[in-house]
């Protein structure tokens, strides 16, 4: 019995030590959790079913300028206040929504700050919510750095949309994945949000796969930067284009920024400033070939090479009006595949170049078959080919020399500095003709005067030789 007595306290003695051992683990957990509660940054209250504040840490306290005592109790409407909620009621529907985190502005008496708010249940028996856990995490320094990033991303895009050279940027596979409004006007890009279903060759180059010359494409296969200059024919634009290859970590291509300028203006300004110099140079030309050479043939040879080089023509011709007869007669041609131009005559007034002579107006025809009012020479436009015609007078002071007739196997497009050029020209044929006539003139009465002088010493010689028949023959002689 006793054995029996003594087992039983021993076995008491040990609960109890077990137990004293157990409150003890007990004590020091609950005080390392009390430390690391309180410790932790993050805003941290426990909350009863009825949303009221039983347990807080100290973050707590500090951030809400309330000791612990004053924040228990509290219901938590009446401590955390956010623009995101007006009243009590959304709060707590927010709360009871159990989203697992939410970024709320809070107010405070004193500063206000960002904080991402989490509510977690407090599950009791048979899984009856008895509280919940709500962690507050000042990310006010994170919603400025974001904020930061989003402005700057804002203002990267604001300058990337205003950029007036339109700027593409696409993937290994020729996809555009990012365009600016630039791009998406050169490039009529109907859906630009949708980029991954357009390929750049399609909006490029108006074709089905990449073009073989294509240096963008090239670009994207060697990684190697390129600049050119191109016409592109679907654009019906020149374009400036830089290519610039896109790598990632590990030095491979994964795409590349292609960013185009139009410079179809540029280039005709440029072609416009060619031009000009090479009609300056021609008018050069010919004004040389007028003061040095006398003779007309050669220079109007000269002047209807250069119409038809600069005017890009492929024939030219002169008529001179014999103003005897007053038909205008073949003097010079240039780029004809037959000779029936040679037997040309018109008189005034008649066909297209002697209505020009008589009216002294220019005449342009784009296309003769559209055209058949005053028709002429029919067999010359066939045998020939020609598609279009112009004539111009030639007019040296206020009189009609001859006419300059142009034909070009194409349509012609005819602009107002096309127009004045041929004008021009039409003007130095006229002063070469004026020239050769006058010359001709000169030479005519410089003959007559010669001829006079001759036959007036011819006179005096007979008077003296009637008057001394001893020195009759001798005045002759001298």
């Amino acid at each position: 019995m006793s054995f029996h007595f003594r087992e039983g306290k021993e076995q008491a003695e040990q609960e109890i030590y077990d137990r004293k051992i157990f409150e003890e683990k007990l004590r020091k957990a609950s005080e390392d959790w009390k430390k690391t509660f309180d410790a932790t940054k993050d805003i941290i209250l426990i909350l009863d079913a009825d949303f009221n504040i039983v347990k807080a840490n100290e973050t707590a306290s500090v951030f809400f300028l309330r000791n612990y005592q004053e924040l228990l109790g509290q219901h938590i409407c009446n401590v955390l206040k956010s623009s995101d909620f007006s009243s009590q009621d959304s709060l707590l529907h927010r709360m009871k929504k159990s989203k697992k985190r939410e970024e709320l502005k809070i107010y405070l008496p004193d500063k206000n700050f960002w904080g991402a708010v989490s509510v977690d249940p407090i599950l009791g028996f048979q899984s009856h919510v008895s509280g919940s856990v709500l962690i507050i995490r000042d990310i006010t320094e994170l919603k400025k750095m974001q904020d930061s990033i989003l402005a700057s991303k804002q203002d990267w895009e604001d300058t990337f949309d205003t950029i007036t050279d339109a700027i593409t940027i696409h993937d290994n596979h020729y996809n555009i994945i990012r365009s600016n409004k630039a791009a998406e006007k050169l490039l009529r890009l109907s859906d630009p949000k949708n980029h991954r279903a357009l390929k750049c060759y399609k909006h490029y180059h108006g074709k089905d796969e990449p073009p073989e010359e294509c240096p963008s494409c090239n670009c994207l296969e060697t990684a190697q930067p390129a600049t050119f200059e191109i016409f592109e024919p679907y654009l019906n634009k020149f374009i400036e284009i830089r290519a610039m290859p896109l790598l990632d970590g590990n030095k491979q291509i994964k795409g590349l920024i292609h960013v185009s300028r139009d410079i179809s203006e540029k280039k005709q300004n440029e072609d416009k400033i060619i031009r000009q110099f090479n009609y300056i140079s021609s008018l050069h030309t010919i004004d040389k070939a007028i003061t040095s050479s006398l003779d007309l043939s050669i220079t109007l040879n000269i002047v209807l090479e250069h119409v038809i080089s600069q005017l890009k023509v492929d024939a030219a011709h002169v008529l001179l009006l014999n103003s005897n007869s007053h038909i205008l007669e073949y003097a010079s041609s240039r780029g004809f595949r037959t000779d029936i131009i040679k037997s040309s005559s018109v008189r005034l007034g008649r066909g297209f170049a002697g209505r020009v002579a008589y009216e002294q107006i220019p005449l342009i025809i784009n296309d003769f078959s559209n055209y058949s009012e005053g028709m002429q020479n029919t067999s010359l436009i066939k045998a020939e080919e020609f598609i279009a015609y112009g004539a111009v007078p030639l007019i040296a002071k206020g009189q009609v020399k001859g006419v300059l007739e142009i034909f070009k196997r194409s349509p012609m497009e005819i602009e107002s500095e096309w127009m004045d050029f041929l004008n021009t020209l039409a003007g130095q044929a006229a002063i070469a003709i004026d020239n050769a006539a006058m010359v001709n003139d000169l030479h005519r009465t410089n003959s007559d005067l010669v001829m006079a002088y001759d036959s007036t010493i011819e006179g005096w010689s007979l008077a003296l030789d009637c008057r001394d028949k001893e020195t009759e023959g001798h005045s002759q002689r001298v």
